[in-house]
């Protein structure tokens, strides 16, 4: 497969835990990628732009860019986004099957100055919902809870 247009390299990658999807980000642009294994396509396709908005109006903080890393959780409900020039790691929901679908969901911030260095997410979490391991540059290790409402989508912001 190939990305149309685009002479760049891949910066990360993470597999839907059903191994239908795998989405990326390149080195030189803030869009999630996605390549379907269930279609006989050869592109990939854009699916999330991540161009940088300002999070947080009062402080001017800034969320998204160009992506650092990915993770997927094991059940397949959360995508985590971090950076290369901000500090905040982005949420999403996900849902697949025959197609994928992405929506935002909230953003995790670290302790002012930091910036999140890796991430994971705990395999087999299985409490109705996810945690996020996050290694932060200042030598920091956080948890993030992440627990799923019956309701559906409800917007979020971690700040531990």
């Amino acid at each position: 497969w190939t990305v149309a247009g685009v002479q760049d390299s891949v910066q990360c990658a993470a597999w839907s835990p059903d191994n239908n999807f795998l989405i990326f980000a390149t080195c030189e642009e803030p869009l999630l990628y996605y390549v379907s294994f269930l279609s006989s396509t050869v592109n990939a396709v854009p699916v999330v732009d991540l161009a940088e908005v300002i999070v947080d109006e009062e402080c001017d903080e800034l969320g998204g860019g160009l992506v650092q890393d990915l993770a997927w959780d094991s059940t397949g409900n959360r995508l985590a986004v971090s950076f290369r020039n901000t500090s905040l790691i982005a949420v999403f929901s996900t849902r697949s099957g025959s197609t994928l679908s992405i929506t935002p969901c909230g953003w995790i911030r670290g302790h002012k100055g930091e910036f999140p260095s890796c991430m994971q997410f705990q395999a087999d979490f299985s409490e109705g919902g996810s945690v996020l391991t996050v290694g932060w540059s200042s030598g920091r290790l956080q948890y993030c809870p992440l627990v799923y409402s019956p309701y559906g989508l409800q917007d979020t912001k971690v700040e531990l």
